[in-house]
């Protein structure tokens, strides 16, 4: 390998290198998960085949900087879910689930 080449190639390195080094340094920007707390249904409430329920939640302590607005309800049993209802806005504070 010829002089030229190598002092190239430990150019590019060390280029790559400082470069990842930024990369990874760079702050991001923060972000908070809200999940508010689910008032009913609670523990122990038992849904029957053909009954609607609303799902409400408590939005009264949200954090600053939410960055998704945004969730599904999913219905569970034992380990597996099921998504219920599409896309709602957390501000709703309740939807009705059949």
């Amino acid at each position: 390998m010829s002089s030229r080449t190598s002092s190239l190639l430990l150019f590019v390195l060390a280029f790559f290198g400082v470069f990842l080094q930024l990369a990874t340094a760079a702050p991001l920007e923060t972000r908070d998960v809200y999940a508010p707390p689910v008032l009913y249904p609670h523990a122990g409430t038992v849904w029957y085949t053909g009954q609607t329920h609303n799902v409400s939640w408590d939005v009264s302590s949200p954090p600053v900087n939410i960055t998704n607005k945004v969730g599904l309800i999913y219905l569970r049993k034992g380990v597996t879910s099921t998504p219920r209802k599409p896309l709602l806005h957390f501000s709703s504070r309740m939807v009705q689930v059949r």
